[in-house]
This record gives structure tokens, C-alpha cells and sequence, in this order.
């Protein structure tokens, strides 16, 4: 029978298993998962469905300035949406969380009769419904209402931004940004039962009865002939012209890009006062030349808070939102209300967050524009700069969450994910991101924040959807599942 006899012989041999197990803990089993995790992107990025393309992967815990895995994380990759977390950032550091646009009514004495003006303040939130405040406001003040104009100026320049393809500007996701501007721009039109009567017809709205609609729809006795859907593009003379495959009397939805979304703008105003009683259907809409300041102010109508319209603009990434966001940090924070002047706001809120030239070039604020360009690495400093700030719960309370809302709700669902996401789609022709956070202090770890993204890949956007997508959920899921 053996006993354990201490000595210096035995107390140096579990000292030095010990040292090795802490070597093995604390060295080489990160090192192996670091290098498993590598040879797996590898295998991807040489794989037969994505070879040629670039995998750029930037991860840390958060609260910790250096990264733990970076895979080609310092190279310039078009991050699609994922760019709309700097405009959001800005807008929130130079504007303030309460930041709120402004709809202005003004009113012209001209004869007898009393025009109105309404002026824009770059408000892209603004809604059909919300013309019941303005003419509740014009019932107090009583008169002969005469014509109205409208005036845009709050914004100047290109309505679109650089680089865009012209194709895109009939597109829902590339609307012009002006001034004055209603129901994202866009004209939703529906078809089905009009009402109760058992009518069939078309409806249209902000703009109700659009007179300008041209029918080129192919129609089928059998739903199984259809291929196409129904799409609607409107021409620079303000015609919509339809187009897709349907049945008689079989309800359809679909919009069109304004073209004019000022005009549209006052002319919903014009329909609402009609409606309502105070204007007659033959005074004129034109543009206000003048100067305001002469006139009498009616109504200031006043938008949800910045909180609000960041919370849109990540939760359901609106292209309009950020352009309209990045043009009021030129109007407000810079010299003009252009795209142009915004741009150069960013660069340098980029300079105060510490990021260089070689990190991030931006072109517009929502990189629709192809030459747009940031690094993974740039998004986590711009995360760390976030968590710094008194507003950072609002922005990152604004991220879609994982399999629950936003462009993340049927996301990861067969990824192995352990934990929540928050994070930030983008998707731009051949470029599919992701960018955020995976919530992991509920169990007592450490919340990774992240940065992926697959660049150069051979799908258009409809196709990446199921060829990148999965891919960028499993590299995501493996980041929880490893580090």
C-alpha cells in the first residue's frame, strides 16, 4: 500500500503541471481557437460559392480598446448600411438626442385674401395624418384663404447623392430629399375594394385620387402564369405607369418614387384643407420665392425627437432618414443644408473619434454611394467612442435585436446562436454586412461587439440573401460560441 509523501521533488512536479495547464488555459487553447476560427473563414473565402470575395471580421469585448480577433478587419470594404450607425452616431453627438425638425405655416395678406406658405425644415417623418394639426390650427384662425405656396429651402444641392445609379431613382430606396417632404417619399398605391361599395379600383395615398396612372399590366385567368410582380414607375412629367403580371379584381400593393416630393408635399396640404372645408379646389400650389421673415407665422408643427428618428432610421434602415439627417448636420452644424456640407460634418466627427483617412471615406449618409469605404476595425472604435457617450443606450437601443424586430426578426435561426444581437444589416451590390453586439453579460460573460462583412461576393442583392446571409449569422454564431 503507497501513501503520498510531500517533498521537493513532488511539490516542483505539480508546480510545474500546474504552470503547464496555465499555459495550456491561457495560451494555447485561445491560440487553437483563434487559428480554428481563421482556418474556417479561410475555407469560406476559397470555398466554390464565395471564392474571390474578401471576409473582414473585427471583434472585442466591449469596454476593452483592443480587439481579440481581426481578419482582415483594417481592410476599406463598402459596409452597405452598416454605414448609417456613423450618421446616426453624428447626428446624435452634434445635434442632440431632442433635436426635432420643424414644419412651419405661415400666412401672406394678399388682397382680400390670405395665401398660405408652408415651409419645410427637412422633416422626414412627416405624415399625411399629420396635416390634422395644421388644419386644426387654421380653424382658430379663421379667413379667405387664397393660394398656396411652399418653400424647400431648408435644404440645397443635389437631391441624390454621388455615384448613385441612375436606375435607383425609381427605386423605394433612393428617393430625392428635399426640404419638404411626406410619406418617405413614395406613393403607395393599392388596389381591391373601394370601401364597402364592392367596387373594384386603385387607391392612392399621401395623394388620394392620383389622376396620373397608367395601366400596362399584363393580366391571367390563372394565378400559376404569373411570373411578375406588380411594380409602379412614375416618369419625370409625374405619370405612373404600372407593370407586372395580375388577375382582374385581384388586390395589389406597390409605390412609386415621387419626383417632386415638395410639390407632392403641398399638394397633400391643399387636399386636406379641401377636405376639411377652408380652401377651394381651384386655388394654385407654387413655389414661395420671398422672404419669410416678412410673414406671419400660423403653426410650427414639431417631429418625434432625434431619439425617435434614429430609432427609425437603424430599426428599419431608412436611406431618406440618413440622407435627410446627414443634410441637417450640413444645415445645422456647417455652412448649408447639402449633402456636400454634411459630408464634411462627418469627416470631422471621424477626426474627433479618432479614426483616419485610410480608415473611413464617406460620400453621402447612407453609402448608397459605390465609393463609399470603412474598415471593421473603424466600426468597433466608433462602437467604444459610443459607449463613452450619454446617449449611447439610445443608440444602441435603436439596433434591431436578433429573431425579435427590425431587418434582424428572421435572422440566426439556424445559425447555433447563443446569446442576443444587436446589430446593423447592410446590403449594396456584391457587399453584405453585419456590425454590433452580442449580448452575453446576462450570463455573466463579456458583451463581444463585432464587425463582419463579405465583400466582393458574385450576388446581387435578392440572391445574397440566401447565399451570404446564412454565412454571416454563422460567422457571428461562432463568435459567441468560441471566444
Amino acid at each position: 500500500m503507497s501513501s503520498f509523501v510531500f517533498s521537493k521533488r513532488n511539490f516542483g512536479y505539480w508546480l510545474g503541471t500546474l504552470v503547464v495547464l496555465f499555459v495550456v488555459i491561457f495560451f494555447a487553447v485561445p491560440f487553437i481557437k483563434h487559428r480554428n476560427f481563421v482556418n474556417f473563414l479561410e475555407k469560406v473565402e476559397n470555398g466554390r460559392d464565395l471564392k474571390g470575395s474578401v471576409i473582414a471580421v473585427s471583434a472585442g469585448y466591449e469596454g476593452e480598446s483592443e480587439v481579440f480577433f481581426d481578419y482582415n478587419g483594417g481592410k476599406r470594404i463598402h459596409p452597405g448600411s452598416n454605414f448609417k450607425l456613423f450618421t446616426a452616431a453624428a447626428g446624435l453627438k452634434n445635434l442632440g438626442p431632442d433635436f426635432t425638425f420643424k414644419t412651419k405655416l405661415y400666412a401672406q395678406a394678399q388682397g382680400s385674401k390670405m395665401n398660405l406658405i408652408l415651409v419645410g425644415g427637412g422633416d422626414p417623418s412627416l405624415k399625411q395624418a399629420d396635416f390634422a394639426e395644421f388644419v386644426a390650427a387654421l380653424k382658430k384662425n379663421s379667413g379667405n384663404f387664397g393660394d398656396i405656396y411652399y418653400d424647400d429651402s431648408y435644404f440645397q444641392g443635389e437631391e441624390f447623392g454621388p455615384g448613385w445609379d441612375l436606375d435607383w431613382r425609381v427605386q423605394y430606396f433612393s428617393v430625392p430629399i428635399t426640404g419638404l417632404q411626406i410619406d418617405d417619399n413614395l406613393l403607395s398605391i393599392r388596389s381591391g375594394e373601394i370601401g364597402n361599395t364592392g367596387k373594384y379600383g386603385i387607391e392612392t395615398k399621401p395623394l388620394e385620387n392620383y389622376g396620373k396612372i397608367v395601366d400596362h399590366l399584363t393580366y391571367f385567368e390563372d394565378a400559376n402564369q404569373m411570373e411578375l410582380a406588380v411594380t409602379a414607375r412614375m416618369d419625370d412629367s409625374g405619370v405612373v405607369v404600372l407593370e407586372g403580371d395580375t388577375m382582374k379584381d385581384l388586390p395589389f400593393r406597390t409605390s412609386a418614387t415621387v419626383k417632386d416630393p415638395s410639390l407632392l408635399t403641398a399638394m397633400v396640404f391643399k387636399q386636406e384643407l379641401v377636405k376639411a372645408g377652408l380652401m377651394d379646389n381651384s386655388a394654385k400650389v407654387l413655389p414661395f420665392t420671398g422672404d419669410i421673415k416678412k410673414e406671419k407665422l400660423i403653426y410650427e408643427h414639431k417631429s418625434g425627437s432625434l431619439t425617435e428618428i434614429v430609432f427609425q432610421m437603424l430599426k428599419f434602415s431608412k436611406n431618406n432618414y440618413a440622407e435627410t439627417l446627414v443634410r441637417t448636420l450640413g444645415r445645422e452644424v456647417g455652412v448649408e443644408g447639402s449633402q456636400a456640407e454634411g459630408v464634411i460634418v462627418l469627416n470631422d466627427f471621424f477626426a474627433e473619434i479618432g479614426l483616419e483617412e485610410a480608415e473611413v471615406s464617406a460620400f453621402d449618409g447612407s453609402a448608397l454611394a459605390p465609393a463609399t469605404r470603412v474598415t471593421g476595425n473603424a466600426i468597433l472604435k466608433l462602437f467604444d467612442f459610443i459607449d463613452t457617450q450619454s446617449w449611447k443606450n439610445i443608440f444602441w437601443n435603436s439596433l434591431p435585436e436578433s429573431q425579435k424586430d427590425g431587418t434582424l426578426k428572421h435572422r440566426f435561426d439556424d445559425a447555433g446562436l447563443k446569446h442576443q444581437v444587436l446589430g446593423k444589416t447592410g446590403t449594396h451590390e456584391f457587399s453584405s454586412s453585419l456590425s454590433g453586439k452580442i449580448l452575453r453579460e446576462v450570463d455573466g460573460g463579456k458583451n463581444i461587439i463585432f464587425s463582419v462583412h463579405i465583400y466582393n461576393h458574385p450576388y446581387n442583392s435578392e440572391e445574397s440573401v440566401l447565399r451570404v446571409r446564412p454565412m454571416i449569422d454563422k460567422i457571428v454564431a461562432l463568435l459567441d460560441q468560441q471566444f
